[in-house]
């Protein structure tokens, strides 16, 4: 039996008409998107003097507001499919109470005729065709009471459907809203660190120069010393005779990349690659004071907080000769020397520029690096796929 529509049409066509339009509205920002970041791709290599630096972080606060743009338009879309999915749960609810009701009629014609006994019922009529009349009656009664309890039924399970659907609209729609409010924050924060550069005028691009070559020097030292330290601690755990390291098997994602990635291993464009070579980690997006989680369980054998705006980091020791670094934090959660488990909160992101232990950045973000001992590799190849 086919079910009947959900929603009244002059409403449902409304809420598909703007549907659509929201759609196209979408569609439009992302073409944007697209478009601009094919614009600034041949930008990034203006890091390296202060009016580039001041550039990126530019270009960075467009892409994000058309980024919010979009967040915006996916929620004015969500909402609106929303409304018309309450609009059919609202219709087959009152289909339901309607069925019930006919049912009801049903029942109670059923149980008057049941009332008699079926002599009794059948010398009441005057005729035989009488008696056959009412016994039809009571067939088509007892059919159609079956028909109404079926439909009933179908009506319930169309019900159940459509509020899954709905339960996951308001997931995705609670998920975009968090996702709003990072971009805020991620906006407000380049919008801070753009004020800070600025501080330093035209004249003083000598000592933007020179605070460049501070912080390219201080992160070349890091990089080095983490490497060093990779091998040493294990050294150092092996003869104190401390327990075997666990492996690590697939890493979980430090953060939520809500954001995706903004540049992965040896990705192509890395403004600072003339300064300290390839890429070596996974930058992701995401608002400063962000907790940061182990990957696996470890040992954390360094903690590097700059007093300044120099490169901070938290490295983590694990089996199987791997190591993980955690860069551009603000603060750390655990101490050296102790265990963490996968999951534990170890610290919390940072990285708009020139705030402190940004080390050399264009935006806040988590820099995750992954070493196989002690040399950097593809972080992606041990996290699971993005969205899955």
């Amino acid at each position: 039996m086919g079910v009947t529509p959900f929603a009244r049409g002059d409403v449902l066509d409304d809420l598909r008409q703007q549907m659509a339009e929201k759609r196209k509205v979408i569609d439009g920002i992302e073409q944007k998107i697209n478009e601009f970041k094919t614009s600034i791709a041949k930008q990034q290599s203006q890091a390296l003097t202060l009016s580039g630096q001041i550039k990126i972080i530019d270009n960075g606060v467009t892409s994000l507001t058309l980024e919010i743009d979009k967040t915006n338009a996916q929620i004015s879309e969500l909402q609106t499919e929303s409304e018309a999915l309450k609009e059919e749960i609202e219709t087959v609810d009152r289909q339901i109470e309607n069925q019930k009701v006919i049912l009801k009629e049903y029942l109670r014609t059923l149980q008057a005729l049941d009332t008699m006994g079926s002599v009794q019922s059948f010398f009441k009529y005057a005729t035989l065709s009488d008696a056959i009349r009412e016994i039809r009656s009571v067939y088509r009664a007892e059919q159609n009471s079956q028909i109404t309890l079926d439909r009933i039924r179908e009506l319930q399970e169309t019900l159940k459907a459509r509020e899954v659907t709905f339960n996951d609209f308001k997931r995705e729609l609670d998920g975009l809203q968090a996702r709003q409010i990072s971009q805020k924050n991620i906006l407000g924060q380049q919008q801070e660190a753009k004020t800070r550069l600025l501080e330093l005028t035209r004249a003083q691009e000598y000592e933007y120069g020179k605070l460049l070559n501070q912080t390219v020097a201080e992160q070349k030292k890091q990089d080095a010393e983490i490497s060093r330290l990779d091998t040493a601690i294990r050294q150092e755990l092996e003869r104190q005779g401390y327990r075997k390291l666990s492996g690590v098997g697939k890493l979980d994602w430090p953060i939520d990349p809500i954001f995706g990635i903004s540049c992965g291993f040896h990705c192509s464009g890395y403004p600072y690659a003339s300064l300290i070579g390839a890429h070596t980690g996974t930058d992701m997006p995401i608002d400063m004071g962000t907790p940061i989680r182990a990957t696996a369980d470890g040992y954390v054998g360094k903690i590097h907080l700059s007093s300044g705006t120099g490169y901070s980091y938290i490295l983590l020791i694990h089996g199987d000769n791997i190591s993980t670094v955690y860069g551009h934090v603000i603060n750390a959660s655990v101490n050296e020397g102790t265990y963490v488990t996968r999951g534990q909160i170890i610290g919390h992101t940072g990285g708009a520029p020139g705030s402190r232990g940004s080390g050399l950045s264009t935006g806040p973000h988590l820099h995750f690096e992954v070493r196989k001992n002690g040399i950097p590799v593809d972080a992606q190849n041990y996290l699971p796929s993005l969205g899955g």
